[in-house]
Formats: C-alpha cells, structure tokens, sequence
C-alpha cells in the first residue's frame, strides 16, 4: 500500500469499476486510504475488482449496480451511508462504448442505450449522492469521465455519433452541476481521455487496431504513446482531493496532446 494517504477517512464511490479506467481509480483511492465503493453491473468482474484490491486494503463495499436503474442507485447510495455514514467523492466513470455504427443506420433505441448510460447514469447517481453531500454539508468532490470524442470529429470516429454526443453533453452537465452545487461547497470536474488502453463493451477491431497505431505514426499523439487507465486515475485523484480548490466545471483534455492535432 501507498504510504501517502490523503484520503484517509474518505469515501469514494466509483462506477464502473470492475475492470479498465474504473478499476485503476478504484484501486489508486484504496492505496491512499480511501473508503472505496466499487459500483458496476458486472458481477463477475466486480468481484474480481474486490478480491485484487481487498489482498491490499480491507475498506471496500462492492454493489452490483445498474446506473440505467434508479432504485438500483437509491439503494446503492442508502447501502454506502448504512455502512459508512457519509460521502466524499463520487467518480462517474460507468459508460457504454458502441459499436461503430453509421449515423443513418442507428436505430433510436441503440441510441438511448447510450444517452441512458453516459448521460442519463451521471444524473441518476450524481443527483443522489450530492443530495447526501448536501444533507451532510461535505465539501464534496465529484469527477466525470467524458470523452476526448466530445469534441474530435475525424475518421477515428466516424459511426461513433450517438457516443460522440453522449460525452458531449456530459460535458456541459459537468458545468451545469458546477454551478448548480457551488454553493454547497462541492467542486465537479471532468476528465477526458484520449486513446487509453483499456476494455470497454469489446476488444479493438484489427481495422481500430491498425487506425491507433497510425494516429501514433502520423504525429497527432506529440507525447507518442497512448495513455493508460493509471495515468487517468492519477488525475481523477488530484481532481478528488484537497488539491484541487479552485477549479470547478472544467473538463481536462488528457490525451498526449491528441486534441490540438486535429
């Protein structure tokens, strides 16, 4: 275990833990002390998420849960201040990454499944935790993974339109809820990712594959290498601690440089 722990006494919900950008969160606020909530509908992979982080740190509560659900989010939340009365910080990282499907064949429900997800997941959990900030009056912090897609249109995203605009919204919500929960002394926060290493709904086409390693080739990665679910959870945790006071509503681009290559 990490001897830094700043988080100590702190707990930290994540969604979307049980493997990836999630996991990697999970396991960075376990190291520093945290009370660590792991949040995913996976069962499989969220007990496997739990055994690899219990063998270092035993203040950990994992629930199945389904952010497309709201009972299944009340009760998540009812479950977490049960067990440990209170709440610090929540990391919206729980997302759907679809196939890539052309925009005039994707179906209105294939659509929805995203926006339900990516967008529609924030709101649920974020409405119900930071009411619990607010009734406990935390200075709380709230981090929500978006997408370097929110703002990127070229061939790497091309089929990707119902995402695309899920992560884009995702992004004004993060300054909406900045504002809106300013005044009870909680900051919220984005983060964007570029190309990371890490699964999400399937493994990479070779045809994705053989883009990615172009992307490299061509220069339009200036650090020249792509990022890792570390490197993200490194930043969510300086956006979750008492480091960072004075910066609210914004999404960070964290992409090797990617986003001004375009």
């Amino acid at each position: 275990m990490n001897g830094f722990q700043r988080f100590k006494n702190k707990v930290a919900l994540v969604t979307g833990s049980g493997r990836g950008i999630g996991r990697a969160i999970a396991e960075k606020f376990a190291s520093e002390g945290a009370k660590v909530v792991l949040i995913d509908r996976n069962e499989s992979e969220l007990n496997s998420a739990a055994e690899q982080i219990k063998s270092q740190h035993d203040s950990l509560l994992p629930i199945v849960c389904d952010v497309r659900v709201e009972s299944d989010v009340t009760k998540m939340v009812s479950r977490v201040v049960q067990k440990w009365g209170e709440i610090h910080i929540l990391v919206n990282n729980a997302a759907v990454f679809p196939e890539r499907i052309p925009f005039l064949d994707v179906t209105l429900e294939r659509w929805f499944e995203v926006l339900d997800v990516n967008l529609l997941g924030v709101f649920r959990c974020t409405q119900a935790v930071a009411a619990e900030m607010v009734r406990q009056k935390t200075a709380g912090r709230i981090v929500n993974i978006s997408s370097i897609n929110a703002i990127r249109y070229r061939r790497a995203t091309f089929g990707q339109t119902q995402y695309n605009v899920s992560k884009a919204a995702l992004d004004n919500l993060t300054k909406g809820l900045a504002m809106e929960l300013a005044p009870h002394g909680i900051i919220v926060n984005g983060i964007a990712p570029g190309f990371v290493a890490a699964p999400m709904a399937k493994q990479d086409s070779l045809e994705e594959e053989s883009m990615k390693k172009e992307y490299l080739k061509s220069g339009r990665v200036p650090l020249g290498r792509f990022g890792t679910p570390e490197d993200c959870a490194n930043l969510a945790l300086f956006l979750a601690s008492e480091d960072c006071t004075w910066m609210t509503g914004e999404t960070i681009h964290q992409d090797g440089g990617m986003h001004f290559t375009f």
